[in-house]
């Protein structure tokens, strides 16, 4: 039997466009999520705190901050630490999110001057500060947070995944960050973390896994014999993933997914996934394979794919992080960075076509950037002759924009109303606080001429997503 179809999607019908892509990546993150490493759980608010700054690191190359993330998790808050090293010069800077093995910046895994001297920064989070590696789901955040008990309940995968896109909301919003930049990395089991914070966040726009073997990069299908198998590691380390993972381990013949899943999740962002040639274990030639597989959903977008989108890298040695590995990915990163970033749309389902070359909204980086929106229903185009009626659905429009791009109107940062008479600026400003509460949204509100269709209102917003 071979792999499953990366194209084909759950109707059966063949994914040909991007817009098909876009509903079939979420088929593949729905399987993944249910059949291996558990549901994410919803995103919670969180807050960065500075404990201490060390501007004398690395010859003064680099800055220190230790910072504390505070997670409101379920049952209570939560605080672990983060070490934030970034460059001491002006300007963004591309940024790795790094799980780690140890809660120190001095590592053997961490060429941290290196990184400096090329100008990246890098943000540590030691992976049991989160939870403990075992079976106890009693302890750190995973004692704090609501774990589903129906066979899809988020494994500590899962959950150090999940910890890192909620560090990566509050290191977005810094000044020094190149939000077009930002990858994410780590080895081993927590390269196969990486991967599966990678295919969810589409924030990070490079994914950079090592040697991650089994249930990370590897294609679990035609497997060396001599190297880890889905039945093993369900029978070590079932705390990884979610209890229905474990009927897969000795019929993966079946399993309704295999890695490249994971790997094409990413798309179309970008995956660099590198192996040892000693690391039987991981089996790095699976490793590729999946990168092989995966290739198919980039040329949707008329990119090349496996050599390119989705790059291998086999470096002599063992199961470790190694200096050629971070030096890869930074190439990686380097040679990719400058291009455009994959920016996505919005539209309101059923909404009448756009009358002109433009978008209803784009979502880039962090944010979502509305087009103005006027006070006419978008499915049928009607709209009311007062000027109360045109803002309460002018402001509809704007909260049914946001919620199809994954954010909503509690996420506004910015709105600019256009009025056509500033005589019912007093009006609209009703209408107003009925959409946005404290603390508000910065405002720009400006008299018009004229309006499309005459209207008397319009509005446009920015949003965190």
């Amino acid at each position: 039997m071979g792999i499953p179809e990366l194209l084909i999607a759950n109707d059966g019908k063949r994914v040909t466009t991007q817009e098909e892509w876009a509903a079939r990546r979420k088929e593949l993150l729905d399987v993944l999520s249910s059949e291996e490493y558990g549901f994410l759980p919803p995103k919670e608010p969180a807050c960065l705190k500075l404990v201490s700054k060390n501007k004398d690191h690395y010859g003064g190359r680099g800055v220190e901050e230790k910072l504390e993330l505070t997670i409101k998790a379920d049952k209570g808050d939560y605080t672990l630490p983060l070490t934030l090293l970034h460059p001491d010069a002006p300007g963004r800077h591309p940024l790795f999110l790094y799980i780690s093995f140890s809660p120190e910046l001095y590592q053997k895994s961490l060429p941290a001057e290196v990184l400096l001297k090329r100008g990246y920064s890098v943000a540590l989070i030691h992976y049991a500060a989160v939870t403990s590696d075992d079976n106890d789901f009693t302890n750190g955040l995973a004692g704090l947070m609501d774990r589903p008990c129906d066979g899809t309940g988020w494994g500590k995968l899962s959950l150090w995944a999940w910890t890192l896109s909620r560090a990566l909301d509050e290191i977005i919003k810094r000044d020094d960050v190149d939000v077009e930049a930002i990858a994410v990395i780590g080895h081993s089991r927590l390269g196969k973390t990486a991967l599966w914070c990678g295919a969810n966040d589409e924030r990070i726009r490079f994914t950079c896994v090592n040697d991650s073997g089994c249930s990370g990069a590897a294609m679990e299908r035609g497997k060396n014999p001599a190297s880890e198998n889905a039945e093993i590691i369900c029978r070590r380390f079932p705390f990884w993933f979610c209890e229905n993972y474990k009927k897969h381990g000795t019929d993966v013949e079946h399993m309704p997914f295999d890695q490249h899943f994971a790997i094409a999740a990413c798309c179309p962002r970008y995956v660099a996934v590198t192996s040892a040639s000693l690391d039987e274990w991981a089996d790095p030639p699976s490793e590729k394979r999946s990168c092989e597989a995966a290739s198919c959903a980039w040329q949707l977008f008329g990119r090349k794919g496996f050599g390119d989108d989705a790059v291998h890298f086999l470096r002599e040695g063992t199961h470790f992080l190694s200096l050629d590995d971070w030096e890869f990915f930074m190439d990686f990163i380097d040679r990719h960075k400058g291009e455009r970033s994959s920016m996505k749309t919005a539209s309101i389902a059923g909404a009448k076509p756009n009358i002109g070359p433009y978008s209803s909204a784009t979502i880039t980086g962090n944010l979502v950037y509305t087009s103005g929106q006027l006070g006419a229903d978008p499915i049928s185009g009607e709209m009311p002759s007062d000027v109360k009626g045109q803002a309460e659905q002018a402001f509809k429009n704007v909260a049914a924009l946001l919620c199809a791009a994954g954010s909503d109107i509690s996420r506004v940062v910015k709105t600019t109303v256009f009025i056509k008479n500033m005589d019912d600026f007093k009006a609209v400003n009703e209408v107003y606080a009925c959409f946005f509460t404290e603390p508000y949204p910065a405002r720009s509100c400006v008299e018009v001429a004229r309006l499309p269709k005459d209207a008397l209102v319009e509005c446009e917003a920015i949003a965190e997503l």
